[in-house]
C-alpha cells in the first residue's frame, strides 16, 4: 500500500504541474486553444482518478483499523481469560495490567494490582533476585526464566515459575515486560497425587491381607476354645479364663472388621433399608457414650431417597465420625450435628468422589453428615485427612476418617470432608439410590 500511496502522489504532483505550466503560457492561438483543452482535460481526468484511489485507500484502511481494534479487544480478551497468570509491567517492575488468573493466585482483584510495584506480593529474600531478571529481559532477546516466593493477600507464600519476556517498542527499546506466573505448589501437589494414592492404596491392600489372615486364625482359635468348653464338667473353675478369652477374641474379630473395612476389602452385606431410621438408632447409641457437655443433634430432611447400605458397617462409621467431632470441639459445651439429606449428584461434582476414586452415578443420593464447631484443618492437614495414623490432635489416633474411606468404597458411596481453620469440619457420606 505505500507503493501504491506514493505512485498516486507522483501523479498528482505531476498533473498540478502540467496545470500550473498551462496557466503560465500566453494566450494561446485558435488551433492551440484545443490542444490546451484536452491537456486540462486529460489532468483533470488523472485528478478525478486518483481521487477516487484515495477514496478507495481511505475504505481500505477504515476496515484494517476496525481490524486492528477487533484483534486487541480479542488479545484482551484472551488475555483476561487465559488460565495462566499473565502480568505486564514497566521495565522497573510496576504492574500496568493483570489478568484473572495472576489476580487469583495473589488473593486481589485485577484492578487492583495496576499501579502497584510486583515486589510487594514477592516475598524479600527473592526482591534482589526479581531486580536483576527484570534488567535481565531489558538485555536479553530471549525470555529469562526464573523462580520466586509470591505472597498472596491473607494466604501462604507460593512457590512460583516466572517466565518474563521484554515488549519493544519502536526504536527497540524495552516498553514493557510481559511475565507468566506459574503456581509450582498447586503443580507439585497434582503430581504428588497420583503417586501418593498408590502408596495409600498398597498400605490398604496390606491392611487387608493382614485382617484376613487373622480372621482365618481367630476362626481357627474360636473353634478350639468351643471344643474345650464343651468337654469341662459344668461349674468348672477355668470356665472363666475361657469366657474372658472370648471376649478378647471378640474385641479381635472386630478389630480385624476394622482393617478389612479401612481396605475396603470388606464384604458389604448392603441390603435396601430405611437410612434415616438407622441413623436415628445410631445416634441414640451414640448418646449414651458422649462426655458431658457434648450434645449431638439429630435432623433428617422430610424426603431422602431409599438406599442399600450395611447397617454394621453404618454404625463403626457414624462411630469414627462422631468421635472425631467430640475431640475437636475443644471447648465445652460443644454440639456436634449430624444430619441425613438428599442431594442431586451431577457429573461435575468430583470432589464428592475424588477421595474414593469411584465416580458416583449422577442423580439423587442419600447424605449423611457429621459436622463439628471445632479447630478444623488447614488446606495441608486436610490433603493428609485420610492418611492412615496422620491426626492433628493428640488423643487421635489417626484411623477414624481412613475407616470411613474405606466403608464408603466398600459401598461405592463417596465422601466429602470440608473444613476451615477456626470455622470446623462437615464430613459427608454420600449412598447411591437403590434401584
Amino acid at each position: 500500500m505505500n507503493a501504491r500511496a506514493k505512485t498516486l502522489d507522483e501523479r498528482v504532483v505531476d498533473a498540478r504541474s502540467r496545470m500550473d505550466a498551462l496557466r503560465a503560457r500566453p494566450a494561446p492561438a485558435a488551433d492551440a486553444e484545443e490542444r490546451l483543452k484536452e491537456q486540462l482535460a486529460s489532468a483533470l481526468e488523472e485528478l478525478s482518478v486518483a481521487a477516487e484511489e484515495l477514496d478507495q485507500q481511505n475504505d481500505e484502511l477504515m476496515a484494517l483499523r476496525q481490524q486492528l481494534v477487533a484483534e486487541r479487544d480479542r488479545y484482551r480478551g484472551l488475555f483476561a481469560q487465559a488460565p495462566a497468570g499473565y502480568l505486564v509491567t514497566s521495565p522497573e517492575g510496576i504492574v500496568r495490567e493483570a489478568n484473572q488468573s495472576a489476580a487469583a493466585l495473589l488473593g486481589v482483584a485485577a484492578g487492583f494490582l495496576v499501579g502497584k510495584p510486583l515486589a510487594v506480593f514477592v516475598e524479600r529474600a527473592d526482591h534482589a533476585s526479581l531486580f536483576a531478571n527484570l534488567a535481565r529481559v531489558a538485555a536479553e532477546p530471549e525470555a529469562v526464566s526464573f523462580e520466586a516466593s509470591l505472597v498472596p493477600r491473607e494466604a501462604r507464600p507460593v512457590r512460583a515459575a516466572i517466565v518474563a519476556n521484554a515488549i519493544r517498542g519502536i526504536d527497540g527499546g524495552t516498553a514493557a515486560v510481559r511475565l507468566l506466573l506459574t503456581d509450582l505448589t498447586a503443580r507439585d501437589r497434582m503430581l504428588a497425587g497420583p503417586e501418593h494414592s498408590r502408596r495409600l492404596e498398597s498400605l490398604a491392600t496390606l491392611g487387608g491381607g493382614v485382617a484376613h489372615v487373622f480372621n482365618n486364625l481367630f476362626g481357627i482359635i474360636l473353634g478350639h476354645l468351643e471344643l474345650a468348653e464343651s468337654r469341662l464338667p459344668e461349674g468348672h473353675g477355668v470356665g472363666r479364663h475361657f469366657a474372658e478369652a472370648r471376649k478378647a477374641l471378640d474385641k479381635a474379630v472386630v478389630v480385624a472388621g476394622k482393617m478389612l473395612a479401612l481396605s475396603g476389602c470388606a464384604v458389604v452385606d448392603a441390603r435396601e433399608g430405611d437410612l434415616a431410621a438407622e441413623v436415628g438408632r445410631t445416634c441414640e447409641e451414640l448418646r449414651a457414650s458422649l462426655p458431658a457437655g457434648v450434645e449431638l443433634r439429630l435432623h433428617v430432611a422430610a424426603s431422602v431417597p431409599a438406599v442399600a447400605f450395611d447397617a454394621g458397617q453404618l454404625r463403626i462409621a457414624l462411630g469414627a465420625l462422631v468421635a472425631n467431632a467430640v475431640e475437636a470441639s475443644a471447648t465445652r459445651p460443644a454440639t456436634v450435628g449430624l444430619r441425613v439429606t438428599e442431594r442431586a449428584v451431577t457429573a461435575a461434582d468430583e470432589h464428592l468422589w475424588r477421595l474414593s476414586g469411584l465416580p458416583l452415578v449422577p442423580g439423587p443420593h442419600a447424605v449423611v453428615e457429621v459436622e463439628d464447631a471445632g479447630d478444623g484443618m488447614d488446606e495441608a492437614q486436610l490433603d493428609r485427612a485420610v492418611e492412615p495414623f496422620f491426626t492433628t490432635r493428640f488423643p487421635g489416633r489417626g484411623l477414624g476418617l481412613p475407616l470411613v474411606l474405606g466403608i464408603m468404597r466398600g459401598h461405592r458411596g463417596g465422601l466429602s470432608i470440608e473444613s476451615e481453620p477456626g470455622r470446623g469440619t462437615r464430613v459427608s457420606l454420600l449412598f447411591t439410590r437403590a434401584r
